[in-house]
């Protein structure tokens, strides 16, 4: 039996018409074998900090078999640990009182299935948060392939803004980064248009754009780490239909707000997402994929062949939020950066007045 999975680090997510294909063929598995998916992540940011343990699901198939009454420890170099707490089926977390995270240090888990096999990842550092010199863009297209509902396969041009970054780190190491995005869109329409009683109607709505992981390895120059140029986000122009209800007036786009989020995270987790990379971009169809098989870092102590699927990462973030402004025909963009903005979770309208979460620019 092969064997698919669901919601593993976004680089598991497939394009949302292709959701019940795999990015990993194991090879030839017993069909009675379980097999476990271990993902979940500790950060330079607040806690608690979650993981999540599940048994891989039958290819093609979409079922919900989270693996409860699991042991679960994160340990760090200096001898602290903490036994994570089951607050729902498969979701393990750290409490408030718990191991303390900091730069420098380094952080391992150790998953104890109830069938007893034992699964330990490598000790990684978390080092420290990535420092972006500037967020910029160009204008330009770009084309995206999505399936269609008869199963075809389709090209889409879109004009819109390439955002690029540069990073500068001061480390003699060579840095893997991993750049993911939201993004909200804001636009209005009008009620009763040409009337007394015309009415703005502001809405935004949120996106997480990223199918494919964008993934980086520094160039080490005079003591220093260095990105420059990256591509690792498309804001396209959205341009809304003509409503068929003429009190209604068509939606104009007016601002992208995009938030990024900066990973930094050693070497084995950089090569996990550049092997998915490849994966889902082979053909731009996840079942042609590149002969390689993607492998998680923990590794199974009582029986080293056994498999397991997924990621523990240990990763600095640094996010940052800007707003950009662009129109088709114009030569020129504006953008600015915006500091301690809250992006709102979910899209929203309101009448007369934008609804929290709205910039002007």
């Amino acid at each position: 039996m092969r064997y698919g999975y669901s919601s593993i680090l976004c680089i598991f997510l497939l394009l949302a018409a292709t959701a019940c294909q795999e990015p990993y063929d194991p090879g030839p598995l017993n069909s009675n074998e379980m097999i476990p998916v271990i993902e979940g992540s500790v950060s330079n940011g607040p806690g608690p900090f979650v993981i999540h343990l599940s048994w891989a699901s039958p290819f093609g198939k979409k079922l919900d078999l989270p693996i409860s009454g699991a042991w679960v420890m994160l340990s760090d170099d200096m001898g602290l640990s903490e036994v994570l707490a089951e607050n729902a089926p498969g979701v393990y977390v750290t409490s408030a009182s718990g191991i303390p995270v900091s730069i420098g240090k380094s952080y391992k888990l150790t998953v104890r299935l109830p069938n007893g096999d034992i699964f330990e990842s490598p000790s990684q550092e978390l080092q420290s948060p990535p420092w972006v010199d500037s967020v910029y863009a160009e204008i330009g297209t770009a084309v995206t392939v999505k399936e269609n509902l008869y199963g075809d396969l389709i090209e889409t041009k879109s004009q819109g803004l390439h955002v690029m970054a540069d990073v500068t780190d001061r480390s003699d190491k060579k840095r893997y980064y991993r750049f993911s995005t939201r993004l909200l869109i804001e636009r209005y329409h009008t009620l009763n248009p040409n009337t007394p009683s015309a009415i703005t109607v502001f809405c935004y709505d949120s996106y997480n754009p990223d199918q494919i992981p964008q993934v980086f390895a520094s160039a080490g120059r005079d003591g220093k780490q260095l990105l420059r140029s990256i591509r690792y986000s498309f804001l396209p122009y959205i341009i809304y239909p003509e409503p068929e209800d003429p009190s209604v007036s068509k939606d104009l786009m007016t601002a992208w707000v995009l938030q990024t989020r900066v990973s930094v995270f050693d070497q084995k987790v950089y090569d996990f997402y550049r092997l998915a990379v490849k994966q889902l971009q082979a053909d731009q169809q996840i079942f042609d994929p590149v002969p390689s098989q993607i492998k998680g870092n923990m590794v199974c102590r009582n029986n080293p062949e056994k498999i397991m699927i997924g990621m523990f990462e240990v990763a600095s973030v640094t996010t940052l939020h800007h707003i950009f402004t662009w129109f088709p025909g114009s030569e020129v963009y504006h953008m600015r950066e915006l500091k301690d903005y809250q992006f709102p979770e979910w899209p929203a309208c309101r009448e007369g007045f934008p609804p929290p979460g709205w910039i002007y620019f």
